[in-house]
């Protein structure tokens, strides 16, 4: 037994995912996903036109039934040199914003939050955040839990949480197709300390004119995936790209009525293998800083977990400007097609049992029924036809007619007297009052007593 003993303790040790300061092991049975742990809503606090002033009220608490606790600047880690990266997505997901913010005292502030129009909009920040400041446990297997590389004994947690806010003001919506093109032009936008100033709307309201053209591929030729999978996405850019906040790129993957999601891409030397069977590909780029200049190409790994219509967006980054490209990617049978779609540029394709031409739903859980083919005529003589049976002008053709209109026109009828009923009433009313019945009784004169019936019980 005594001889087992170090084995076990070995184990047990192996089993932890990462210690706390405390002592405490980390490992799947105490511990938490970050949505459960982790949490930062946002707050609208001012607003002037389409600017406006947003609070994250950052969030934690060690335990599920544990009340919320504030987070504190000092358990915040900075990743790709910000505390926060954030994404105001418009309802429709007509336009799309990537802002930051920073700490104003004990508050974090994103100050005027660019948008495009009024209306609802969804908030999704992802930070991170020291699990020994905090003394938490998060499951290295189903959340970014990482050792930070060179300082031993700290862990980051990622975490990325949503909310949304409504902007006072005209909502714009639109009923355009969403634009499935692969190749997106985009126009230079100057980044001004390192942020983007402005919101922009997605190629459903606007085909872009920019010089500068942005391509996406997937696995497949086209933006389609025939069902849910993790796909490989690389993205082309005609301009030359350099790193933005730390990042090859920075991506939002969002499903329309679904769930946003905050990653990143990174350049193809980094990416060893199939980048699906690694976890959060370029996460971690700002640990080993990237080259100033990265070419033409970035490579990213998206987990399309369900059919649906996906929105991708890419801001990349080309010296002091930035590059926004919005992509539609359709995964299974997001919904039906029935005409050819539009698009930018005077491109036209047709569409696929994934692609729908107008505003985008989500596929109905009922299967869409075929429609019924009439049979073809039979051949023979136009009097044989009639007279053998044909639904033309014969007897069962009749019948059916006749029928048809029997059960039609017979409940019509009895809903309209259903309907009449008290002016029908009222009718034999007034015609009982004018012809009023009585009995006159001979007495040998000629006088004459008249008694008025009694009332009769009336049916409505």
């Amino acid at each position: 037994m005594r001889a087992r003993l170090p084995l076990l303790v070995a184990a047990a040790a192996a089993a932890c995912d990462y210690y706390l300061d405390d002592g405490t092991c980390c490992n799947a049975g105490n511990s938490e996903g970050p949505q459960t742990l982790l949490k930062a809503p946002a707050t609208l606090i001012a607003s002037d036109g389409l600017k406006a002033d947003l609070r994250l009220d950052l969030q934690y608490r060690r335990h599920p039934n544990e009340a919320w606790q504030p987070i504190g600047k000092d358990a915040v880690v900075p990743t790709h040199s910000r505390d926060a990266h954030v994404f105001v997505v418009r309802d429709d997901f007509g336009s799309v914003a990537h802002v930051h913010g920073a700490w104003e005292g004990s508050d974090f502030i994103l100050r005027d939050v660019p948008f495009v129009s009024g209306g609802n909009h969804r908030i999704l920040a992802s930070f991170a955040v020291d699990a020994n400041v905090l003394n938490i446990c998060v499951d290295e297997s189903s959340v970014h839990a990482h050792p930070t590389a060179g300082v031993p004994g700290h862990i980051w947690v990622h975490a990325a949480t949503e909310s949304s806010v409504s902007l006072p003001g005209t909502e714009t919506t639109t009923q355009d197709p969403w634009d499935l093109s692969k190749t997106q032009n985009a126009t230079l936008t100057t980044l001004v300390d390192g942020e983007l100033p402005t919101a922009f709307s997605t190629p459903r309201l606007q085909c872009p004119g920019g010089p500068e053209a942005i391509t996406l591929d997937l696995e497949t030729p086209s933006l389609e995936l025939a069902h849910a999978q993790c796909s490989r996405l690389t993205w082309q850019a005609s301009a030359p790209l350099t790193p933005y906040l730390g990042a090859a790129a920075h991506i939002l993957i969002a499903r329309f009525n679904g769930d946003l999601m905050h990653t990143h891409a990174t350049i193809p030397e980094r990416v060893l293998g199939d980048p699906c069977a690694a976890s959060f590909v370029g996460h971690f780029d700002d640990l080993t800083p990237l080259p100033t200049k990265l070419n033409h190409t970035v490579v990213g790994a998206v987990d399309f977990d369900e059919p649906g219509i996906y929105l991708v967006a890419a801001f990349v980054a080309t010296g002091d400007d930035a590059l926004a490209a919005f992509h539609t990617v359709l995964v299974g049978e997001a919904c039906v097609a029935a005409e050819v779609v539009p698009h930018c540029a005077g491109e036209w394709r047709l569409p696929s049992t994934a692609c729908e031409a107008g505003f985008p739903r989500e596929p109905s859980p009922r299967p869409t029924l075929a429609p019924t083919t009439t049979p073809a005529p039979m051949s023979g003589s136009r009097g044989a036809r009639t007279s053998s049976g044909g639904d033309g002008g014969g007897p069962k053709g009749n019948f059916k007619v006749v029928f048809g209109m029997i059960v039609f026109f017979v409940p019509l009828g009895l809903a309209l007297l259903y309907c009449l009923r008290g002016r029908i009433v009222m009718f034999a009313r007034k015609a009982r009052r004018r012809v009023t019945a009585a009995v006159c009784a001979t007495s040998g004169t000629t006088d004459c007593t008249c008694v008025e019936m009694p009332p009769q019980r009336e049916f409505a």
